[in-house]
C-alpha cells in the first residue's frame, strides 16, 4: 500500500489521517504544495511511477481534497526527482517545473535527463466535470 498522509499535531498523540491510497510497489516520485484553483487554500500536486501521472487534489481549506482533472501534463519515462511550484510566466497562476533524472548507468551513456516547465491553464475538480 502506497499514500500520503496528512498529520496532525494537536493532542497528545499525533494523529495520521489518509488522504489518498493505492495499491503498488513503488512510492510518490515528486510532491509540491501550491493553490492551483486560486480559492486560498493549499492544493497537492504528486507524481507516480506506476501508472505514470501527475495527480492535482484541490484542498478546501478544511484538510478535505478532491481530485482534479490534469490535462497537458505528460510526464517522461524517466523517474522524476523533484517537482516544483512557482509562478513562472508572472501571470498570478503556479505553473509546474519537474526535473528528471538520466537514464544514463555509466559515464560515456547519453544524458537524458530533462526539465520541463508546465504552464498553468486553470483547474477544475472532477467532481465539477460531471456537473457539466
Amino acid at each position: 500500500m502506497v499514500g500520503i498522509d496528512r498529520i496532525t499535531l494537536t493532542g497528545r498523540e499525533p494523529k495520521r489521517i489518509p488522504i489518498v491510497r493505492w495499491v503498488g510497489q513503488r512510492g510518490i516520485t515528486g510532491l509540491a504544495v501550491g493553490d492551483f484553483d486560486g480559492d486560498g487554500n493549499a492544493d497537492i500536486i504528486y507524481t507516480r511511477y506506476d501508472p505514470r501521472e501527475a495527480v492535482i487534489l484541490l484542498g478546501d481549506g478544511k484538510g478535505g481534497f478532491t481530485r482534479s482533472t490534469v490535462s497537458g501534463l505528460q510526464l517522461e519515462p524517466n523517474t522524476n526527482y523533484d517537482i516544483k511550484v512557482a509562478d513562472v510566466n508572472g501571470d498570478g497562476r503556479p505553473d509546474v517545473i519537474l526535473m528528471y533524472e538520466s537514464a544514463a548507468t555509466t559515464v560515456f551513456a547519453a544524458r537524458d535527463g530533462a526539465i520541463q516547465v508546465f504552464l498553468n491553464r486553470g483547474a477544475t475538480s472532477e467532481a465539477m466535470e460531471a456537473k457539466k
